[in-house]
């Protein structure tokens, strides 16, 4: 996709009084993108590079009326440990729209731009961190490929802003999921007891 540098946006035209801290996180050089994620959508992406070039991924997705550039202010604070992107879902900002949206849309659009951007490709699974509406993304990124990342932060969400049919359906799965783990779980530490005696 279209890359480039975005620099300082609040430095000459930062609110009188704002704090030192965030006038220095929102003049921080981040790289700013487009990630296709599927035939017909790109989604606009900011990023701030972790000097190692091993840090896990954390990726920011923000909540409803919103972009990536919501996070300018807290996520230069995370790129010493992380490698650090804010996403911008498709319909806001300045990434594409679509005829339709559904969570588990906008799910595979996170999955597929953390793919692309590589952070799946480092030794830690990388982190998710949601926001209101885009904790419905989340939701559906965790119940549907949870095992892709190392930890899910879902933020100022509720349960029932899922669709009721499909959260059903993923609690259903999920609820088999981990019956199915416990049940493996408990078959290893009996055959670990019994081996021991």
């Amino acid at each position: 996709g279209e890359r480039g540098r975005l620099m300082p946006l609040w430095s000459e035209a930062a609110p009188a009084g704002a704090p030192e801290w965030f006038v220095r996180a929102v003049d921080a050089p981040r790289q700013r993108g487009l990630v296709r994620v599927d035939a017909s959508t790109q989604l606009e992406y900011l990023r701030w590079e972790s000097p190692r070039p091993d840090a896990r991924g954390l990726v920011f997705v923000h909540g409803a009326s919103a972009n990536a550039h919501w996070y300018s202010f807290i996520a230069p604070f995370f790129s010493e440990e992380f490698d650090v992107v804010a996403l911008t879902s498709s319909g806001c900002g300045s990434s594409d729209f679509r005829d339709k949206y559904t969570g588990e849309v906008f799910g595979d659009e996170i999955v597929a731009a953390t793919e692309k951007l590589g952070l799946f490709d480092r030794p830690d699974k990388p982190f998710l961190v949601t926001h209101s509406f885009g904790s419905i993304a989340g939701m559906s990124v965790a119940l549907r490929h949870g095992e892709r990342f190392g930890g899910i932060i879902l933020t100022d969400v509720r349960l029932q802003d899922l669709p009721s049919h499909e959260l059903r359906k993923h609690l259903a799965l999920a609820m088999k999921q981990r019956r199915e783990s416990k049940q493996h779980q408990s078959r290893t530490a009996w055959q670990r007891y019994a081996a021991s005696l």
